[in-house]
């Protein structure tokens, strides 16, 4: 009995160490991401994460393109509720090219479900008649001088370039032809998708909730 009484609290010893690493590592847990977060935004640590990717280039500071020129021919897409982006191709000093209005009808089809969303605009002369197999595009005219300054301000070189344009009216990505003269599909839908995606307008509604 004498022997025993003794290791009682030698017994405790490990067992109150093993609370208090128990607790300094809780502790830890809730005070690191606070520190780290600290440290991050202070002049002690240069961190500039990488912004989101976009192929095209953004407009900034947005251009506000809404009811721009005179509509030579509306057309309305299949469910103009949920309509909200717009592909705005301006084609070059030549006139539009069908391939490259090909290529972003292909893009907007390639959206899929998504597809009712997406508008189809060109910008041209008062004069461009749109192809026949190009029924899905709305047009809408100027006279040279006022669209070459509408390509400056959006920062479209001469031989023009596809601009997306925001629901509220607003251009805010482009993309221009590369060196071989043609634009990037790939690129231009991608970016599509990442909007698509992101953006909250117009997005369909299901049981009265965004989905």
């Amino acid at each position: 009995m004498s022997l025993a009484s003794p290791s009682a609290p030698l017994a405790q010893k490990p067992n109150r160490a093993r609370s208090r690493t128990v607790l300094i590592m809780l502790a830890l847990c809730f005070v690191a991401p606070i520190a780290i977060a600290l440290a991050l935004q202070s002049s002690w640590i240069d961190y500039n994460p990488a912004p989101t990717r976009n192929f095209g280039a953004l407009i900034s500071p947005v251009v506000a393109v809404q009811n721009a020129g005179a509509a030579i021919r509306q057309q309305a897409p299949a469910n103009a509720a949920e309509a909200q982006w717009t592909l705005l191709y301006v084609p070059g000093v030549c006139g539009a090219c069908t391939q490259e209005l090909d290529l972003l009808a292909h893009i907007r089809q390639a959206t899929g479900r998504e597809m009712s969303r997406v508008n189809l605009t060109i910008w041209a002369v008062q004069d461009f008649t749109l192809p026949p197999a190009q029924a899905k595009f709305s047009v809408h005219g100027f006279d040279a001088r006022t669209l070459a300054q509408w390509k400056q301000q959006l920062g479209l070189p001469e031989q023009g370039g596809v601009v997306f344009v925001d629901p509220l009216g607003n251009a805010m990505l482009r993309h221009v032809p590369a060196n071989n003269g043609e634009l990037d599909g790939s690129k231009i839908r991608k970016d599509l998708m990442r909007l698509l995606r992101a953006a909250q307008a117009g997005k369909r509604q299901s049981t009265g909730i965004m989905s």
